[in-house]
């Protein structure tokens, strides 16, 4: 689950980041906090990489990971929702708000799941 983790984290943080840097080029009213917003998520999904695999471990920062997996959770499923439902249909959204989603719900299985203890050799 880690490596897939890893890479769903990999897709998503280049795809928030691509977002975060179209709403600033193309300036749009409200882009400033959409902006912020897709930055937000990118930074997330940086952070989520090393935790996903082990490289990084810490109680603080595996609940932090898990609290935002939550916000992942809501923020791509609100983008799938609103782009299905939404009178403009761009596609763009449903892959990065799925991943988002789906990156969310792994990450909060991954974070909380107890920490396994090394082997000593």
């Amino acid at each position: 689950m880690g490596i897939a983790l890893a890479a769903l984290s990999c897709f998503t943080a280049l795809a928030c980041a691509w977002i975060a840097l179209m709403f600033v080029v193309l300036g749009h009213p409200g882009y400033g906090w959409r902006a912020g917003l897709a930055a937000a998520f990118a930074v997330y999904s940086v952070l989520t990489v090393p935790a996903a695999v082990g490289a990084v471990s810490g109680k603080a920062l595996r609940i932090a990971l898990a609290v935002g997996g939550c916000a992942a959770i809501a923020g791509g499923g609100t983008a799938v929702y609103q782009t299905l439902a939404g009178p403009d249909f761009d596609g763009f959204w449903l892959p990065i708000g799925a991943g988002l989603a789906v990156q969310g719900a792994l990450a909060i299985v991954r974070m909380l799941r107890a920490p396994r203890p090394s082997r000593a050799a």
